[in-house]
């Protein structure tokens, strides 16, 4: 599921997904969601994420036996971030960007991940330039549009 507006100033996008790991005789669900708006040079996103884990896997780096199936345990993160556009030379752009995501883990991961387990990164975004229908933003695929090719007779 998603979502996508553009206007003269910039564009809003919303994902959302859902899916299920099967592995060694368990079912783990995962859920996320996600934005992006963009205005101007400025850009802001975030994004939630609930997985079901394994978590005698991630503790002891081996997968369970059948016989001891492990019970999944639930992971959070929740990502905030920014970018600011700061170049743009024959159709790319750079922008320069950091996030930080913010974790829940279950009790028997405190020992190995801390009890409120925080990560960031500072990154540089390099946008490839475009032609065509890369990007469509603003379009519908059903609209119908035509490309006049000329007359070739």
């Amino acid at each position: 599921m998603g979502g996508f507006r553009t206007d003269a100033r910039g564009f809003k996008a919303f994902t959302g997904g859902y899916g299920v790991n099967a592995a060694h005789g368990e079912h783990r669900h995962g859920v996320f969601g996600e934005f992006t708006v963009e205005r101007g040079a400025n850009s802001m996103f975030g994004r939630a994420e609930w997985q079901q884990t394994e978590t005698d896997l991630l503790v002891t780096g081996e997968v369970p036996s059948d016989d001891h199936a492990d019970e999944t345990s639930p992971v959070s993160a929740f990502t905030i971030g920014a970018a600011r556009n700061i170049a743009s030379w024959r159709g790319f752009d750079g922008a320069l960007g950091a996030e930080v995501v913010f974790y829940r883990v279950p009790d028997a991961l405190t020992e190995t991940h801390g009890e409120h387990p925080v990560s960031f990164q500072v990154f540089f975004r390099l946008r490839l330039p475009s032609s065509g229908p890369a990007r469509m933003w603003n379009m519908r695929m059903s609209q119908g549009h035509r490309m006049d090719m000329g007359d070739h007779r």
